[in-house]
């Protein structure tokens, strides 16, 4: 959500300026994921050398090259039971980077989709074509709960939390009733106490379920309630910000260190 909010945030201001550019914002992203990627890729790909058996590592190679041309959601729907919690799950280093895999795949449709969007459509009708993008995506993911291994993996199942990120940025200055102290107050704090209750509750057999949109749309509210909110200071205070600031790096080293463990 933050992620689809962050990158249509940025990409719609600078069409409506007229400075967009494709090419800059490919670098831009390049420029972002690949130098800590490619770090990490090395040492876990050291580590997968020495720790590994033979069938593992060749196992190891496929999302190695899966990761590196942002495909590995593909190539562990394929090859494993279901997310992290499938039996064989916990000893692959990169599982992680599927994620990372179904964000680039966005960025690299939706910069050209705005665009299209932005010339031919106006903007009342190009808020409305996201909203239904949105919808259809959703309606992808919950029509398709007895494939869970496609719904965790697939674009188009996961498409609807970067939307739903993104409709916020185009939405955010229309919902009025959200610029008041107080309302952004309340808002803020129901926001996060439903993110952490999600966490505590959310089981592997809750999923694909309605469940996942509790803190999909608290998210969204958290961003909607602005800096005047009171959950939003809270995560403006400095610690929160530096974990904020490492949070790829963190992403990227957390998972092949559990599997390795393991």
């Amino acid at each position: 959500v933050i992620s689809g909010y962050l990158i249509t945030s940025h990409i719609y201001r600078d069409l409506v300026k007229g400075k967009f550019s494709i090419k800059t914002f490919y670098l831009r992203r390049m420029r972002r994921i690949l130098p800590a990627l490619i770090v990490v890729l090395m040492f876990t790909t050291v580590a997968a050398y020495l720790i590994l058996l033979p069938p593992d590592l060749k196992g190891y190679v496929k999302s190695l090259l899966a990761s590196l041309f942002s495909v590995s959601n593909f190539y562990f729907w394929k090859s494993i039971h279901l997310g992290y919690f499938s039996t064989d799950a916990d000893v692959m280093p990169l599982l992680h980077t599927w994620s990372l895999g179904v964000e680039e795949q966005f960025y690299f449709i939706w910069p050209v989709l705005l665009l299209a969007l932005n010339k031919f459509f106006s903007k009342k009708n190009f808020m409305l074509v996201v909203c239904i993008l949105t919808v259809v995506s959703f309606l992808i993911y919950y029509t398709g709960k007895s494939q869970a291994q496609f719904v965790y993996y697939s674009p188009f199942a996961r498409g609807f939390e970067l939307l739903l990120g993104g409709a916020v940025a185009l939405l955010e200055r229309k919902l009025i009733f959200l610029k008041t102290k107080q309302i952004s107050h309340i808002v803020s704090l129901i926001a996060i106490a439903s993110i952490i209750y999600a966490a505590c509750i959310v089981r592997s057999s809750a999923y694909p379920g309605v469940i996942v949109l509790l803190p999909i749309v608290s998210a969204c509210f958290l961003i909607l309630s602005n800096s005047r909110g009171a959950g939003n200071v809270l995560l403006s205070s400095r610690g929160f910000v530096f974990i904020g600031l490492i949070s790829y790096s963190l992403y990227l080293w957390h998972w092949p260190i559990i599997a390795y463990c393991h």
